[in-house]
């Protein structure tokens, strides 16, 4: 996989529509090679996300042909154009956090943060106000960067405080009390929709990799956008099994054991599998993206060998239907529908 950064003349970064996309300068060409033999597990799962009203990156397939300095160009296989996660208008909406911003309500935001493993120069934002249990990555700092949020101590110490009034309303004697419970910290239903997109792949990363969050100025902490489901949905050993649970850490603990959380999620769960969740819609989706890349399965097959030819593609993407029925129908047995 790459990055892709678009300049001007002189360095700088240059915002360009590229594909029908929102104009940026800031793009990932995402190579699904390793476990995914679709090409696109990602795509499905960002596109259910955009179409239930949350923040999920745009993306279109395309074949890459690479050529360094001029020459030869090198057929690269099918690969996914799709935005990188930033702040942004037609990103993530958070307002820009200048370090002048030390009073509020300026300081309350936008902030965007991540859990996931940590570049070899940050170290992620410490301390941390609370306790975490599981493997995974860290809480790392998204917008603004770990650099400047080195420079700015009041904002740093605003948003601990933020986390550590989070975590005592989680731990309280009533949780999820509208005034004094974690719905005055979280926008809830966010957090029940990343359980939920999370639980349907069936995503062995869930939680402790890959998860974002962000916070926009005198507004609730919310879940998102979704990234990252490569291994998902039956892609990989740990997802093959279209029954089971996903990794728990950081505050989904305390959440999915909370009852009226537990009641949220399955009611929205319920609400999404009427519609864009259904398994006709799904496979809408999963049928007009395979259209989109059948004519290039055999270069990208001969290039790479992961599947041997159009037909054995074709039998991936139908297990990839049969896994999400199957899942579907797990979570439906395990999460009834909730008044």
């Amino acid at each position: 996989s790459y990055t892709v950064e678009i300049q001007d003349e002189f360095g700088d970064d240059r915002n360009v529509e590229m594909l029908g996309m929102p104009a940026d300068s800031d793009w990932v060409l995402y190579a699904a090679f390793d476990f995914d033999r679709t090409h696109m597990r990602n795509a499905v799962m960002y596109q259910i996300a955009r179409d239930l009203g949350r923040l999920g990156v745009r993306t279109q397939f395309c074949e890459l042909y690479l050529s360094q300095d001029g020459g030869v160009l090198d057929y690269r296989g099918i690969y996914t154009f799709m935005e990188k996660i930033k702040r942004g208008a037609n990103r993530t909406p958070v307002e820009r956090l200048g370090p002048e911003h030390i009073n509020e309500p300026e300081i309350s935001g936008g902030y965007m943060l991540k859990v996931d493993r940590t570049d070899a120069n940050e170290g992620g934002l410490i301390p941390l106000p609370f306790n975490i249990s599981g493997p995974g990555g860290s809480l790392a700092w998204v917008y603004p960067s770990e650099r400047e949020m080195d420079q700015r101590p009041e904002q740093k110490q605003w948003i601990l405080d933020y986390f550590g009034a989070l975590d005592a309303a989680l731990n309280g004697a009533d949780p999820s009390d509208l005034v004094t419970g974690y719905p005055r910290y979280i926008d809830v239903d966010s957090f029940c929709d990343e359980y939920i997109f999370r639980m349907f792949a069936r995503d062995p990363d869930a939680t402790q990799l890959s998860t974002y969050f962000f916070k926009p100025r005198n507004a609730r902490f919310e879940s998102g956008p979704v990234w990252d489901f490569d291994r998902s949905l039956g892609a990989e050993s740990r997802s093959f099994n279209p029954e089971g649970g996903i990794p728990i850490t950081f505050w989904w603990g305390s959440l999915v054991s909370d009852p009226d959380f537990a009641n949220r999620y399955r009611q929205l769960y319920s609400q999404h599998r009427q519609g864009v969740m259904s398994l006709d819609n799904i496979n809408s989706i999963i049928d007009s993206m395979a259209e989109e890349i059948t004519e290039a399965v055999p270069r990208d097959a001969a290039q790479w060998g992961q599947v041997t030819d159009l037909a054995d593609w074709q039998s991936e993407v139908d297990r990839f239907k049969t896994w999400i029925s199957d899942r579907a129908t797990y979570l439906d047995g395990i999460w009834p529908s909730s008044p």
